[in-house]
């Protein structure tokens, strides 16, 4: 009867370890899809802020590549200016030039 017992004992021990193996068996790779899952959220978000991130970049950009047009359009109407008033300054200087020397030949 001893010897039933311990048979039995032994057979039930083997039983819950059997049971315990095939459930740590099934709960790890439950485990594993949920650490997988938790990547994948955390991955999308990162794409999303990325995503977020470029599209203000792209708007920033475009709108720093309008205003660098317009600046150098305002850069060349101004140098286009600037040479006229210098022109215009140059000839000023030779018609004082000349009417100095009129006034000078003149006055002998």
């Amino acid at each position: 009867m001893c010897t039933h017992l311990y048979q039995n004992g032994c057979n039930i021990r083997f039983q819950y370890t059997i049971v315990f193996l095939l459930c740590s068996y099934q709960v790890k790779p439950l485990l594993q899809v949920t650490n997988t899952e938790e990547k994948l959220n955390k991955k999308e978000n990162e794409l999303r802020q990325t995503t977020e991130t470029l599209g203000t970049l792209r708007s920033e950009h475009e709108t720093l590549k309008t205003e660098n047009q317009q600046l150098t359009s305002d850069k060349i109407l101004l140098t286009e200016q600037l040479r006229a008033e210098q022109d215009l300054c140059a000839e000023t200087e030779e018609v004082h030039l000349m009417f100095q020397n009129w006034v000078l030949f003149y006055s002998l």
